[in-house]
């Protein structure tokens, strides 16, 4: 994409948000939602790696097993979208600063100045455009729970869930959302399948073995296009050291892939939020309830969160 000039965040947002209230998008709960994934993931500068099967995923709900060629729901959200902008920006949409356009043969959200007719591409407010940023692409999956004693699920996944929250906020590292990483529990598909489904091409996979006190995780780092492992490691620890646990591991694969960290990121490290692990295990148990998404676990989910909070005041993300 040919840059000439960059458009702040900000101003992108608050049009967005503008366009998104208007009639013909506020009575689309589904298109506003497409909208603003589609916009986010440019902003995050994620854009060009973007593929139906991951819309699907995480804008429509669908499941692993989904497949663009035969469930049209994408394609035709998307043409319905192109549709809806072309509309608004014929009537209501003809004052505002910037417009959002959507050209055909891919899901990259691109912006305009009407007065200027210039291409133009998002900027995180600085001097350098987004798409000159390479970031190493990632897809943490499930790891698998190989823990004699049953009912750990939501352990070993907070596991997971740690990974993928604490690698996604390296500014050197496109991290897939838990929601389609998940999606691809037991997956049968090889790693080359799901890596190109997803767009990424590191895949992180491993398992967890809990007995008592002691918690041992397996970890290997695969290069889905070659399908051979660049990294692998076992850690061992007691589950007061859970944290440390996580973070070296986090360390661990950002050592193998070669990621430069900015000096703030270098900090998020060795910050354990509480030294009670009933308290965090109150948590991963009220995080477990709260991804089922019924009225009945989200209560639940609630309850295991007070009892977090019961056990270290202290707690944000318990509190959170």
């Amino acid at each position: 994409m040919t840059t000439t000039a960059l458009i702040d965040q900000a101003e992108v947002r608050r049009c967005l948000n503008k366009l998104l209230t208007d009639p013909l998008f506020a009575s689309s709960p589904r298109q506003q939602g497409l909208l603003r994934y589609l916009v986010e993931q440019a902003l995050a500068g994620n854009a060009a790696r973007l593929k139906g099967y991951v819309i699907g995923l995480e804008v429509f709900g669908r499941g692993e097993d989904f497949d663009p060629a035969v469930d049209a729901i994408v394609r035709v959200e998307v043409g319905r979208l192109r549709s809806r902008l072309r509309e608004y920006y014929l009537s209501a949409g003809k004052i505002d600063s910037l417009q959002f356009d959507l050209p055909k043969g891919g899901y990259e959200v691109r912006v305009t100045r009407p007065t200027s007719k210039v291409l133009n591409s998002f900027s995180p407010a600085r001097t350098a455009p987004v798409h000159e940023v390479q970031q190493v692409s990632l897809a943490v999956l499930p790891l698998a729970n190989l823990s004699a004693e049953t009912g750990l699920d939501y352990f070993v996944d907070g596991i997971s869930d740690s990974l993928i929250f604490g690698l996604s906020r390296l500014s050197g590292l496109f991290v897939i959302s838990r929601q389609s990483s998940f999606a691809l529990r037991n997956s049968k598909r090889s790693s080359e399948e799901i890596a190109r489904d997803l767009g990424v091409k590191y895949l992180l996979q491993g398992s967890v073995q809990r007995s008592g006190n002691r918690v041992r995780v397996m970890a290997q780092l695969i290069e889905a296009e070659t399908s051979g492992q660049i990294w692998s490691d076992r850690f061992d620890r007691e589950v007061q050291e859970i944290f440390n646990l996580q973070d070296d591991i986090t360390n661990s694969i950002i050592r193998a892939l070669q990621v430069k960290l900015a000096p703030s990121e270098a900090t998020m490290f060795g910050h354990e939020g509480t030294s009670s692990i009933e308290a965090h295990d109150a948590l991963l148990r009220g995080l477990a309830s709260h991804w089922r998404y019924t009225p009945p676990s989200i209560a639940e989910a609630r309850r295991f969160f007070e009892i977090a909070v019961e056990n270290d005041p202290e707690y944000a993300a318990a509190h959170a």
